[in-house]
């Protein structure tokens, strides 16, 4: 139920009615608050209560949820029309249009929602790149897209930019003649993490990075004519041409000494001329004798005053040098910027083109390429005019919401789309409208190349066609907001006046006073001074000796300040403003504009003061310790003897030692002996150990049949893995788990999937999910970004203090001379380049700093809180706070911060008193009791999952032990890891030929079994041996297949079942299906009769298999003994008396 009291006045309900209006194209501009979504939905429903078809209608959204939203609201309001009585369906249709409905409009509203389910794909709510894509898939010979192509998500995307980044660089490096020398450069004047960023900024700089690629060459002549140096000139011809031309010698020096003798500093002008060696001067100490060290002429003090006196002629030559190496110093800048740009260029170019042709190979768009390859669809190709031709029989209606977010190539989208709306026939065949509406003072995606100014632009645009071919047009502006109360309304409109803030919001003169249609009054903003880090940070000089408390930052401090204003709240069932409850923490949401050290802090104090948070909005996939829990544990699982991995492993929530028991397993172990070992050996007498041993022992045995997804499932899932890392960490690892499956099952779709390449590839891909966050769930903490369009009855800014201003490193400008620049660091730039290059992206983020600052304010509805954390030498100029402050300080009362001596500012000065807490009635009227429920619901039986390895399972210890007395004494684990290398070389080798199998297998094995030379010795012999043995023809021919996966249900006991495993080797001849299965570390018995019940039983299911798998075929089953390589045919018989208690093979 929404509390908030609002009654629009006239003035809102005619605006509101004009921007709904079918037959007129308007273009709204709507305050934050004043019900953008609501006008849209109102024109949808008009549009189509006019006898608009459903199809005809394309509404644009800027996100995935707000499509979603808009569709779901008008759904509803169909489903309502189609239900209510006819009274309230005319009261409902005349508040809408204005006026009464006809008897054609009822009978239309009654039926609207039927016919929008019918509409093949429903009503075209969509966001731009899904609207884009659809008509790709539609005309993609004539787009000349990959037919049933895929979209590109983040991730793959991310890793894509990445895999191509790294292939480039190593070519450079390795001497490619194309790269070789720009990677050269960038790695003789970056790190790798700068080149790294360097190359990410520019490739998400992408429409304009992609008008500098389509002509590398012109692009770089563009920077050099734009800095002022020629073609071909460099640095060496530079310093070599300004030596030569120096005219400042060691006689002028002798002459400034005798005057101004140098001393023994090394700052002085005197002092630095006396270190020049005059038989082999450098320029760089003329730089520093003559320039300041920020390039520029000395001033201060130079010359001298007894040089001027006395010796004019040589403060002339002083002056004049100083001015050329100024020159020459800035040459040299622009020269230095200009190379490590086209450097940058050359390697840019070489990444994408690898990531272009992998989308390519992949079959693959990404989001920037549905755009544009839409825009070139309907405006370049040769099928151009077709194509709009059947896009705009479809369409006559278009809405674009959130307009103040579209870029420029969505603009021309949009543009093009609706050019047949306002000339030549499509004009006047039948009705045609544009509508769009939006906000430019809360445009805050520029890093999606979103510019505010477009808005008005492409409304001004529009508006003159419509103007030329006679149509209706409306400018509508919508300042009411029904969120916000006027106080605090009042408070943005005074801090919006500052000249530089108004021109951040594109208020052309005077700014708009806000107005609020809420009945209830008040509202206050509060500001809370920043807190100023005071710690000593002078550095220790010794290693410490005991535990480190770094609780104590300025966040941590910061963070206790709000989680303890808000248990006060709570606590004290503090009234909220005038709605006559208490304060609920789902009132409260807490803004930050980014995700630092503040925000993981908040976030833990909530947690830690038991005060319900859904926790972050943003959750890092790859660095969540759930996850890396769950890849520690493949790495356990695959390499045992990782000693860290399994310490870890033990204290996470899968198993939960403590830190005693986990003492106990690593201090005091005899040397050499691994975790692995401790463990199995404390199992003996320590229960924690048993389970422990127990529970790893069994996921060893499933890994190794297990593709990833599987694997990860069952240890989710059958085993209680979730239900454990729940009860430790909440319920925010939902989200994560989730996508972590996710990734697991596209993975088995990769070229070669398991589980050793999962682990390797979630390790270096940085995949994060955003979260979707309702009013419920409890305190909520998020950045401005990601808070656009909610809102809360109380809203704490809580980094106000800081300007988070990070200027990207490379500067990419589009239009007609684009070129691209590496712009970073300061000191390489002289005013020239730092007021073309530098300045406007500063100036940009600034003005974007000040439009989140009105986003953060408008999301309040109620109370308005300011406050933030300054570093030791941090100042308040040009932060939210100063700003809010100096605005409304003259006009606050002074009120108490809970728990401190410092007191706040609140505004306004009067406030009306909060009404009290509504109390209910005791005992409330009694309902009639509901009807009974019915009986819980037959639980399915869930099919047991049998393992042929594993379906002896008691006899298992007897299978791995070693039984051959002439063999060397070994574990069952050194046992079974020779086993799976034996097997590995067998499956692999037999796809090589004889003479290449000795060089193969010793590469192989020493992958399979590192540092056991012995061994590997021992088992490259015998898999050759095998090879040449007298069964190899039969095993290893071409009508031979190794490592089967089989799947297959069926029934253990009578109850479900499913056969899950692989055969090691099939052979398909001679009308018969022959299993054959590789045993290598058990001595074979001298009859198969004395075979043990656990291999009857294995040998049973693959033979239960086979005969399921090939009916028309005759089913034997065989036992290879490698150790002494013969092959054990097995009875029939047998076997299938063994397994007696399953059925695979006759399915009802």
């Amino acid at each position: 139920m929404n509390e908030r009291r609002a009654s629009p006045t006239p003035d809102i309900v005619k605006n509101q009615l004009k921007a709904g209006d079918p037959d007129c194209s308007a273009w709204v501009s709507a305050n934050a608050g004043s019900g953008k979504t609501h006008i849209l939905v109102e024109r949808v429903l008009r549009l189509l209560l006019s006898g608009v078809a459903p199809e005809n209608i394309l509404c644009l959204t800027y996100t995935k949820a707000a499509a979603a939203e808009m569709s779901q609201r008008v759904a509803f309001r169909l489903s309502e029309w189609a239900v209510i009585g006819e009274a309230e369906l005319h009261k409902t249709l005349n508040a809408l249009g204005g006026m009464a409905p006809s008897a054609k409009q009822m009978a239309r509203a009654r039926t609207l929602f039927a016919h929008a389910l019918e509409t093949p794909g429903g009503l075209k709510i969509n966001t731009i790149h899904a609207f884009c894509e659809a008509a790709l898939h539609r005309f993609p010979l004539e787009a000349e897209v990959p037919v049933g192509f895929c979209v590109i998500e983040d991730a793959e995307r991310a890793e894509m930019v990445r895999l191509a980044r790294e292939r480039v660089l190593a070519e450079g490096l390795a001497g490619d003649e194309k790269t070789a020398g720009a990677v050269g450069k960038l790695f003789a004047t970056l790190s790798d993490a700068q080149i790294e960023t360097a190359v990410d900024s520019a490739l998400g700089q992408a429409r304009q990075l992609k008008q500098v690629l389509a002509d590398p060459e012109k692009a770089k002549a563009n920077l050099r004519k734009a800095i002022g140096i020629d073609k071909n000139q460099t640095i060496p011809d530079l310093e070599q041409a300004g030596l030569s031309a120096c005219v400042f010698n060691r006689h002028l020096a002798a002459r400034v000494f005798e005057l101004t003798p140098p001393g023994d500093g090394e700052r002085k002008f005197e002092d630095l001329l006396a270190r020049i060696d005059w038989n082999r001067p450098k320029l760089a100490d003329f730089f520093k004798a003559f320039l300041t060290n920020a390039g520029t002429a000395r001033t201060s003090g130079f010359p001298k005053k007894k040089i001027l006196d006395q010796d004019p002629e040589l403060a002339a030559l002083m002056l004049k040098e100083a001015e050329r190496l100024q020159e020459l110093l800035g040459a040299i800048k622009h020269v230095r910027i200009a190379e490590l740009s086209e450097a940058l260029l050359d390697v840019l170019g070489a990444i994408n083109k690898r990531y272009e042709n992998g989308k390519q190979f992949r079959g693959r768009l990404d989001f920037d390429d549905l755009v544009t390859r839409f825009e070139a669809l309907i405006t370049k190709k040769q099928d151009a005019e077709w194509v709009r031709y059947k896009l705009d029989s479809s369409l006559t209606h278009i809405l674009v919401d959130e307009s103040q977010d579209t870029n420029p190539d969505q603009w021309n989208v949009v543009t093009k789309l609706v050019e047949e709306f306002f000339a030549g026939q499509g004009a006047v065949e039948r009705p045609r409208s544009v509508f769009a509406v939006g906000d430019e003072k809360q445009s805050i995606y520029s890093f999606q190349g979103a510019d505010p100014a477009l808005f008005g632009e492409t409304g001004r645009l529009l508006r003159n066609r419509a103007a030329n071919s006679r149509k209706k047009w409306e400018n509508i502006r919508f300042r009411a907001s029904f969120r916000t109360l006027e106080n605090i309304l009042t408070a943005i409109d005074y801090v919006s006046i500052r000249q530089d803030i108004s021109e951040a919001l594109l208020w052309p003169g005077e700014p708009e006073p806000h107005e609020s249609a809420r009945t209830d009054k008040g509202g206050m903003v509060t500001l809370w001074p920043p807190l100023r880090d005071t710690s000593d940070a002078a550095k220790e000089t010794k290693w410490p000796t005991s535990p480190q408390i770094s609780s104590k930052t300025i966040q941590y401090q910061l963070a206790r300040r709000i989680v303890g204003q808000i248990c006060h709240w709570l606590e004290k069932n503090r009234p909220l403003a005038q709605r006559q409850r208490p304060v609920r923490p789902d009132d409260i949401l807490i803004l930050v504009q980014s995700r630092g050290p503040l925000f993981e802090e908040i976030i833990r104090a909530l947690k830690k003061s038991a005060i319900p948070t859904p926790g972050a909005d943003r959750l890092p996939v790859s660095e969540h310790i759930v996850v890396r829990d769950l890849l520690t544990l493949g790495d356990v699982l695959l390499t045992p003897e990782d000693d860290l991995s399994l310490a870890t492993l033990l204290r996470s929530p899968l198993f939960s030692l403590s830190e005693s028991e986990l003492e106990s397993l690593c201090i005091g172990r005899k040397k050499h002996t691994s975790v692995w070992s401790a463990l199995r050996e404390k199992a003996k007498t320590q229960k924690f150990a048993h389970i422990a041993l127990e529970q790893l022992t069994g996921w060893r045995d499933v890994v190794d049949f297990d593709r990833p997804y599987e694997f990860f499932a069952h240890i989710l899932f059958a085993s209680g893995g979730l239900r454990r890392f729940y009860m430790r960490l909440g319920g925010e690892i939902e989200d994560v788990i989730n996508e972590f499956m996710d990734l697991a099952l596209a993975h088995e779709q990769s070229t070669q999937p398991s589980l050793q390449g999962f682990l390797a590839s979630m390790r270096v891909r940085k995949i994060s999910i955003k979260r979707e966050f309702s009013t419920t769930g409890g305190v909520r903490i998020m950045t401005v970004h990601g808070a656009k369009g909610l809102e809360a009855p109380i809203v704490i800014l809580a980094d106000a203090a800081s300007c988070e201003i990070k200027s990207s490193p490379v500067f990419v400008r589009g239009g007609p001379t684009p070129f691209l620049a590496h712009i970073s660091p300061a000191q390489n730039h002289t005013a020239l380049t730092d007021n073309l290059l530098r300045q406007p992206a500063k100036d940009a983020q600034m003005a974007e700093y000040w439009r989140k600052l009105y986003v953060a304010m408008t999301r309040a509805e109620d109370e308005l809180y300011i406050t933030g954390y300054l570093n030791k030498k941090g100042k308040l100029e040009s932060t939210w706070y100063q700003a809010v402050e100096d605005a409304l300080k003259e006009q606050c009362a002074t009120v108490k911060i809970f728990g401190e001596d410092e007191a706040g500012l609140r505004f306004p000065e009067k406030i009306p008193a909060r009404l009290e807490i509504k109390k209910h009635p005791e005992k409330m009227p009694q309902e009639p009791p509901p009807p009974p429920l019915p009986g819980p619901l037959e639980r399915l039986y869930e099919p047991e999952i049998v393992h042929p390895s594993l379906a002896g399972s008691a006899d298992f210890e007897t299978i791995v032990a070693p039984q051959n007395n002439a063999r060397e004494p070994t574990t069952a684990d050194q046992a079974k890891n020779e086993g799976v290398a034996l097997h590995a070389l067998l499956q692999h080798l037999a796809d090589f030929e004889p003479g290449q199998r000795q060089k193969i297998a010793g590469k192989a094995i020493e992958k399979l079994l590192p540092d056991q030379p012995q061994v590997q010795e021992k088992l490259t012999a015998k898999a050759l041996a095998i090879f040449s043995g007298p069964d190899a023809q039969l095993l290893f021919g071409k009508n031979s297949r190794a490592e089967l996966p089989i799947l297959i249900s069926g029934f253990k006991n009578s109850k479900p079942a499913r056969l899950v495993g692989r055969i090691d080797r099939l052979i398909i001849q001679n009308g018969q299906a022959l299993v054959v299965d590789f045993k290598s570390n058990a001595t074979p018995p001298a009859n198969p009769n004395d075979l043990s019940l656990a291999y009857k039983m294995q040998l049973g299911l693959y033979l239960q298999a086979a005969m399921r798998l090939f009916p028309d075929l005759s089913a034997q089953a065989a036992i290879y003994w490698s150790a002494s390589q013969t092959l054990m045919y097995l009875s029939n018989k047998q076997l299938l008396d063994s397994t007696q208690n399953f059925n695979f093979i006759d399915i009802p």
